[in-house]
């Protein structure tokens, strides 16, 4: 029969070559992009000159030597000329006098208000204006960047970015001239300001076209939801640079360590290529200097893991083929088809799975649809392993154990290799249905095993033992558990325990799988498949334990679900995870299976 175990198991051998291939192109990608750009905010600049008596030039040559790359500048508003005092505002009846103090600010000052406003400022006389607008819009009214300050950020070589909010009342015009004028001063890169990005929500089409016009980087902040931000990274992904920040409060409360570790891993494990930081401390005898230790450090620690602080670049988008992502697809089709007839098991439902899935497969063309059928793939493939491996009693555990994850392996990596490009690596388009492919899974194989058992009309009568009892009220605990913490953004809380156990993990082994495999899901899984093999396989301890040893399995494929990491430090964490979780479930099996299985240990 065509869908024979030797079938599935020669497609899935094909596939696994092919998404090789497809993964190649994307580690390629990714390996050629290791620049990492350390940013300050010029404000913060000019508080750290200030406080140790430098002059801002100064400053920025100390701060480059030892790492500063770039400088994120915030446009300047009249309220920011009114506190230098370059101007004074008088409120009269029938307007506000503006009165400049500073010649230089006029020119800025009459093209910000005509672009805000549409209209010329009234002169009155020279250098003393009129303006019929309130106070606390004329006090808002952006300027633009500080020009000296620009030039003095161009002239130390750094990177200069522009930060620009939306602001009430902005038109097109209003966005294309104030990035027009951040370019002529010298800024390569835009990052939001504020809450919105310009043109958010309804112009936010001028902005992307503006800045792919004026050849401008988009900076695309992790961690935070901004107004306009997918939509930038979406239509701008092969000019989009991913930024990771902390802030001041943060600074202040981690240790020197753990901020290292933060801004390592931000680089190494997510695709990030910019930093942006602020001053550790407050109190501190010389600013200037504390802070370029603080860059030095995260220097050498980026350039420890494979990294080189210097001006960062988008990546290049890895081109996948067309035909090889339908490719991987079809020859993915034969195990998913297959399960879905296992787990149907209707009538006539082996037939319409195989022509629906080949079907689902062929239009992977689609790149709607190949979302879809990635996630019946990363649910299928951890049931496939289960029909294949779990239920053939004459498997050593450990084999069945393996072939398990090389099942799950392989979806994940079907996910990995036909979800490829630029934008996922940006992380402007994400695998879709996380919480799904977590938990269907798992539901899945506990229906089919009580269904084996009878159903639950058999299952019902029989009296609920303490261990049965704990053992469920223990996997429902942890299923919630999982599904507060599982996701691409924001697990739940990590105990402090666990955080000092990952820092050890790491420092071992330069690479940390998932707790929730190693501790849980592997150990479980084997322990599982050893005790149905033992002679009290009746006792449904194991298939309890299988069950909860899912959650490796549906864990192992939402790694390679993590589009936007690495894809060889993704495989290092799943080869690193098996290894350690499999040494971890035989030896507590060995220890334990005279508590299980007194008669088998017995003879």
């Amino acid at each position: 029969m065509i869908e024979s175990r030797q079938a599935i198991a020669v497609c899935s051998a094909l596939c696994l070559l092919l998404a090789g291939w497809s993964l190649s192109l994307r580690h390629k990608a990714e390996a050629s992009n290791k620049a990492v750009g350390l940013m300050l905010e010029s404000s913060v600049i000019e508080s750290l000159a200030s406080t140790s008596g430098l002059s801002y030039e100064e400053t920025l040559e100390y701060l480059a030597e030892r790492g500063l790359t770039g400088v994120a500048m915030t446009e300047e508003t009249v309220q920011t000329l009114v506190e230098n005092n370059s101007l004074f505002l008088l409120p009269e009846e029938g307007g506000n006098r503006i009165i400049l103090q500073r010649l230089s600010s006029s020119a800025r000052l009459r093209s910000a208000y005509e672009r805000r406003f549409g209209e010329p400022l009234q002169e009155l006389r020279p250098n003393i204006f009129r303006s019929d607008r309130d106070v606390p819009t004329l006090y808002d009214t952006p300027i633009g960047l500080n020009p000296a300050r620009a030039a003095q950020v161009k002239s130390a070589r750094l990177v200069l970015i522009a930060r620009h909010e939306n602001v009430p009342g902005a038109n097109e015009n209003y966005i294309e001239d104030t990035l027009a004028q951040s370019s002529e001063l010298g800024a390569d890169a835009y990052l939001i300001g504020g809450n919105q990005a310009l043109g958010s929500r309804v112009l936010i089409e001028t902005t992307a076209e503006t800045l792919e016009e004026l050849g401008m980087d988009y900076v695309s902040p992790e961690f935070v939801v901004l107004g306009g931000d997918s939509y930038l990274r979406s239509e701008l992904a092969q000019s989009t640079i991913r930024l990771h920040s902390i802030q001041q409060l943060e600074s202040e409360r981690l240790s020197s360590r753990a901020l290292l570790d933060r801004m390592k891993k931000a680089f190494r494990e997510r695709n990030v290529r910019w930093l942006l930081l602020r001053p550790t401390t407050q109190a501190s005898s010389n600013a200037v200097e504390e802070m370029g230790r603080t860059l030095a450090s995260i220097r050498t620690e980026i350039r420890s893991v494979g990294g080189e602080v210097k001006e960062p670049r988008p990546f290049q988008d890895p081109a996948v083929p067309q035909w090889l992502i339908v490719a991987i697809s079809l020859l993915a089709a034969p195990a998913i088809a297959w399960t879905v007839s296992e787990v149907l098991a209707v009538r006539g439902g082996r037939t319409i799975a195989w022509i629906g899935v080949l079907a689902f497969a062929g239009a992977t063309v689609i790149p709607e649809l190949r979302a879809y059928y990635v996630l019946l793939a990363a649910i299928a493939y951890p049931v496939c392993g289960y029909l294949l491996f779990a239920r053939k009693s004459d498997l050593h555990p450990i084999v069945a154990f393996l072939g398990m994850c090389l099942a799950s392996l392989v979806g994940g990596l079907v996910v990995a290799s036909t979800l490829v490009g630029v934008d996922f690596m940006v992380r402007a388009d994400a695998f879709r249905g996380v919480k799904l492919a977590m938990f269907a899974p798992i539901a899945i194989v506990g229906w089919m095993m009580i269904i084996r058992s009878g159903g639950v009309r058999k299952l019902a009568p029989n009296p609920v033992t303490w261990g049965a009892a704990l053992l469920t009220v223990a996997a429902l605990a942890i299923g919630v558990l999982v599904f507060v913490r599982s996701g691409n953004d924001n697990p739940g809380a990590v105990s402090a325990v666990e955080i000092q156990l990952r820092s050890m993990i790491d420092q071992l082994f330069s690479v940390r799988p998932r707790s929730k495999e190693v501790f849980l899901g592997y150990p479980a899984l084997l322990i599982g498949l050893s005790l149905i093999r033992s002679r009290v396989a009746g006792n449904g301890l194991g298939e309890a334990a299988i069950v909860i040893g899912m959650i490796a399995q549906t864990s192992l494929i939402n790694t390679l679900c993590h589009l936007h990491t690495p894809i060889a430090l993704g495989l290092a964490r799943l080869a690193l995870g098996i290894l350690l979780g499999g040494i971890i479930g035989w030896l507590l099996w060995l220890l334990g299976r005279r508590l299980f299985a007194p008669s088998e240990a017995s003879n």
